[in-house]
């Protein structure tokens, strides 16, 4: 038969050879020759052509020549041969390896094999024999390490290989073909580096044999071993067997086994699975408890012979074992209580004559009833009211997932989805019936609420849910970093989430925005925006994830914070306050700064510098400070003064000895006037001029008047108090910024009396309005007003004030002030030409006043500043300046002077308080004056008496918060108007524009 073609052999010729694909090589993977054919066939060459995986040879086929040498010329996966193969060569046969590793499965073989096969690329070596008259032998040792990895070989004598010469092999099933047995003089197994498989097995056909060698000991030695099967009689008598391999499965099969061990016969460590199937089984002579055993089988043996125990399960520890099965073994009594601990649940007594069952197996009597089959009596409907179910009330897991437990009383071995059959996915038992695991997945939050089911199986749909509300643990920063090159923050620690949009996170109070959340690290990027310096800083870290907190303080100072000498002074009224020193921080939230008993309101700081406001009431003298910054505290004590931090304004003026006068009385050393007189030398009554309503654009009081003299003459006056504008100084007194005022909104708040209210803004940042108020109050009688902390001003009668208020300024630098100019000027005309004008600026003896005094002849006009301010709740001295003292009178009918009240660096507000007086002096007119600018007639004519009237014109500014100036303009003439008066008139119009 003509077999050359190799299109043809697998189609044309099925009858004697079989290709199939097994899934070795694309196309034709396994080629059969010689298997179920009657007659001898020849095999063709052609079939190295063949893209072969695995070729398989039978006995009915002739191999040509040189066939074991084109064998080994083909890269084969397997090769099979049964059977004595005919053949004229088989000097190639044992280089069929070479191109492998492959797959060699003899049965039947009558040679014996050479070293090379065992050393060759060999990975698999299945030798058997169905043909008893064959004789073949391994060699007793190799040259070199062999590199099979599975050998299943069956024995005709003892020899084989030391177990040094096989590192690689895993797999080794023995079959003893001898009698008598053989094998069992290998006992070297513990010494092969990988093997995890053993097998031993006689056959059916020497089922019977005796003993003949112990148990090879070096088995329960060898650590790999995860699986152990063996049959019949190959252990002698008087041997205890103890397994401490970890996870190893074990079956024995015996027909008469048992009857050569002693108690407990075996032991484990951690035995995975036990199946023995014998007939000589009983607790007398095997323990259970010392098996340790997850799954334990007993069942019969090979001839179908059962074990008859013939007495109840013992009492004992379950909770080790996962599965008990003992069929039909005659099993009785009762089923003991600790048996419900066994973890899946699975106790299988089919078949054996128990008569009563624990609580927990009554619950689930349907889903069981194959399990308890022999109950005598038969199973009950389930039944479970001693179910318990204990949690806690609320457990808490990481927010990278975690186990929930749940325990209590018959909960079965099985949890459920809510009103459902469905198996609760990541659940564990940790201990049967009593203890169950739930995995939870990711998450964060604290209230996460979840439904389970017990018993589903045996009951309706809606009992025995339970809800169970569990929470994720809060976030705990343990490390944080700064990362200076790549301007990021680390925060390493535990319980973060992984869902960027439930973290919320603070950096300083500040909230920031992290690039990275995992479980255990937050990353936040930019930090150079967030935190000023990256050494010397202290700062917190406020961490919200889902509603959970977590604290922390970054701390790398080099020192302790502390506060540089000098300190600030300030009152017992507060105000603001300025500390400079060394460690400090730009974070506000972990700064507490306190002054006695009194907490600073912080308003700027930074790493050297803090600004503060403190409240009022303060207590008076040496008192403790206290700087809390995080967990660092520094002490010192400063002096709290009871008035002004500047000391007794008074102190600083000249005080003259106080010297009666006829209308006035000396008062601790201050002159004090009886009314209605006034002036230096209570020698001047008051002028009554009434306010001026009618200037709703501008805080500007004037318009003309008309008074008597004493001697009868009426004269006309004109008085003009005006604020000018507002200028920022440098040190050098230099302006460096002007406002001027140009829109101003009236609010009347009553017209009896007389209280007017104007307002306006000024700009002075990009951000910062600043609003000047002023407010006119006119008294018809002489009051007594309180500035502040009990400081209180007399105000005569037929009297102004001024109250100015100033909110919030940008200094372009601290050093700076803030200068508010006021102008004020008096006019007299006199038909005759005969007139003299005066200036004076000075310190009213004894009090806390400064004064401008304006006179043209009897009439004067006369100022007082006060040398204090309210500065940010704080009492600070003032200073006012003549801003044109140096300049002569130009007119003998008028006296004009500018007035810049200087207001010191402040935050929020400040409050002033001058006023003014007219009056009409007796005793020294304006002639009489060293600075008197006097026309040519007035020197030639006689001065006015002292038994003259002063006609005065009081004006009262007060300034809260802001700059109050005034111009007080009086024009006092004869009832004839004079060129001279229209002149100045004129003049008066240019100096006010």
């Amino acid at each position: 038969m003509d077999l050359s073609d190799p299109s043809t052999i697998c189609d044309l010729n099925s009858k004697y050879i079989q290709c199939a694909d097994f899934g070795f090589r694309q196309g034709v993977s396994v080629l059969d020759l010689g298997f179920g054919i009657s007659t001898l066939a020849y095999l063709p060459t052609s079939w190295v052509n063949l893209p072969l995986g695995q070729l398989d040879i039978g006995d009915a086929i002739l191999l040509y020549p040189n066939f074991w040498h084109d064998v080994s010329s083909v890269s084969l996966s397997g090769l099979r041969i049964t059977g004595y193969p005919q053949s004229n060569d088989y000097s190639n046969f044992w280089d069929v390896s070479n191109n492998g590793p492959i797959n060699l499965d003899m049965d039947g073989p009558s040679f014996d094999f050479p070293e090379r096969l065992f050393t060759s690329n060999l990975g698999t070596l299945r030798v058997t024999t169905s043909y008893v008259g064959y004789n073949y032998y391994f060699p007793s040792d190799l040259s070199s390490n062999s590199r099979l990895y599975t050998v299943i070989a069956a024995f005709r004598t003892n020899q084989w290989p030391p177990a040094n010469r096989f590192p690689e092999l895993r797999i080794f099933m023995l079959f003893d073909s001898t009698v008598p047995s053989t094998i069992l003089t290998i006992d070297d197994f513990d010494l092969y580096p990988k093997l995890t498989a053993i097998t031993f097995s006689t056959g059916i056909s020497n089922a019977m044999k005796n003993p003949v060698q112990p148990f090879p000991l070096s088995i329960l030695r060898a650590q790999k071993l995860n699986s152990l099967e063996m049959d019949h009689n190959y252990i002698t008598s008087n041997q205890i067997l103890h397994f401490n391999q970890t996870n190893i499965d074990i079956i024995i099969k015996s027909t008469s086994l048992f009857e050569n061990l002693n108690y407990p016969m075996i032991t484990g460590t951690n035995i995975r699975s036990l199946t023995i199937n014998s007939d000589d089984l009983t607790f007398s002579k095997l323990d259970l408890f010392q098996l340790n055993a997850k799954v334990i089988t007993f069942g019969k043996n090979f001839y179908g012979n059962k074990n008859n125990f013939n007495a109840p399960l013992p009492i004992g520890n379950y909770s080790t074992f996962s599965s008990i099965t003992i069929k039909d073994s005659n099993i009785n009594g009762q089923v003991p209580s600790q048996t419900c601990q066994i973890r899946d649940g699975i106790l299988n007594l089919a078949l054996n004559p128990i008569n009563s069952l624990p609580s927990c197996y009554l619950c689930e009597t349907i889903s069981k009833a194959s399990y308890f089959s022999g109950l005598i009596g038969g199973l009950p409907q389930p039944s479970c009211p001693g179910i318990i179910v204990e949690l806690e009330a609320e457990p808490a897991i990481p927010t990278s997932g975690g186990t929930i437990t749940i325990k209590g009383m018959d909960l079965g071995w099985k949890l459920y989805m809510e009103n459902s059959t469905l198996e609760f996915p990541g659940q564990s038992i940790l201990l049967g019936n009593e203890k169950f695991g739930l995995i939870r997945s990711n998450g964060t939050g604290v209230e996460n609420p979840v439904v389970i089911k017990f018993h589903a199986q045996d009951y309706s749909s809606d009992q025995f849910n339970y809800q169970i509300n569990y929470k994720y643990l809060p976030p705990n920063i343990q490390v944080a970093t700064i990362q200076s090159i790549d301007n990021q923050l680390q925060l390493n620690g535990s319980n973060f989430g992984s869902v960027p949009s439930v973290v919320v996170l603070k950096i300083a109070n500040g909230i920031v925005i992290p690039s990275t959340v995992d479980h255990l690290q937050i990353v936040v990027p930019n930090i150079q925006s967030i935190i000023p310096k990256f050494i010397d800083t202290i700062f917190s870290i406020d961490l919200n994830v889902n509603g959970q907190n977590d604290y922390f303080i970054f701390d790398n100072l080099e020192s302790d914070p502390i506060f540089i000498p000098p300190y600030p002074k300030f009152t017992q009224h507060g105000g603001i306050v300025e500390f400079y020193g060394k460690h400090l921080t730009f974070d506000y939230s972990i700064v507490e700064f306190q002054v006695g008993s009194k907490l600073c309101n912080l308003l700027n700081i930074n790493s050297t510098f803090i600004q503060c406001e403190l409240p009022e009431d303060l207590e008076i003298g040496y008192i403790e400070m206290k700087l809390t910054i995080a967990n660092y505290t520094f002490i010192d004590y400063i002096t709290v003064f009871n008035n002004t931090v500047d000391g007794d304004s008074s102190s600083s003026s000249s005080i003259e000895p106080c010297v009666p006068v006829p209308n006035g009385y000396c008062d601790g050393g201050i002159l004090k006037c009886n009314p209605p007189w006034q002036g230096k030398n209570c020698s001047s009554t008051t002028v009554v001029i009434p306010p001026d309503g009618n200037n709703p654009g501008s805080p500007n009081q004037g318009g003309n008047h008309t008074t008597e003299l004493p001697n009868g003459e009426e004269v006309e006056f004109s008085k003009l108090i005006s604020i000018v504008n507002l200028n920022e100084l440098n040190l050098s007194g230099e302006i460096i910024r002007q406002y001027n005022f140009s829109q101003w909104n009236l609010t009347v708040i009553s017209t009896n009396p007389f209280q007017y209210q104007y307002s306006t803004d000024i700009q002075s940042s990009n951000i910062t309005k600043t609003t000047i108020t002023v407010t006119i109050e006119y008294f018809e009688t002489s009051k007594s007003i309180e500035f502040v902390y009990n400081k209180f001003i007399e105000f005569p009668a037929n009297s102004l004030k001024y109250s100015i208020e100033m909110s919030e300024y940008k200094f372009l630098q601290k050093t700076n002030t803030l200068q508010l100019i006021m102008s004020a000027s008096i006019t007299q005309s006199n038909s005759d030409g005969q007139s003299c004008s005066a200036k004076e600026f000075g310190e009213i003896s004894g009090t806390e006043f400064q004064y401008i005094k304006l006179q043209v002849n009897n009439l004067s006009l006369q100022g007082r500043f006060i040398t204090y301010a309210l500065i940010d709740k704080q009492l600070r001295t003032v200073s006012n300046v003549l801003l044109d003292e140096n300049q002569n009178q130009t007119l003998s009918v008028q006296s004009q002077a500018y007035i810049g009240i200087n207001i010191p660096f402040y935050y929020k507000y400040c409050l002033l308080d001058p006023d003014f007086s007219v009056l009409l002096d007796l005793d020294s007119p304006a002639s009489s004056q060293v600075n008197s600018y006097c026309d040519e007639k007035s020197n030639e004519k006689d001065k006015l008496t002292k038994a003259q009237l002063a006609g005065i014109i009081v004006g009262s500014v007060v300034i809260f918060s802001a700059i109050v100036i005034g111009t007080v303009g009086i024009i006092y003439k004869k009832y004839k108007n004079s060129k001279e008066l229209a002149n100045f008139k004129q003049k008066l119009e240019k100096i006010n524009k």
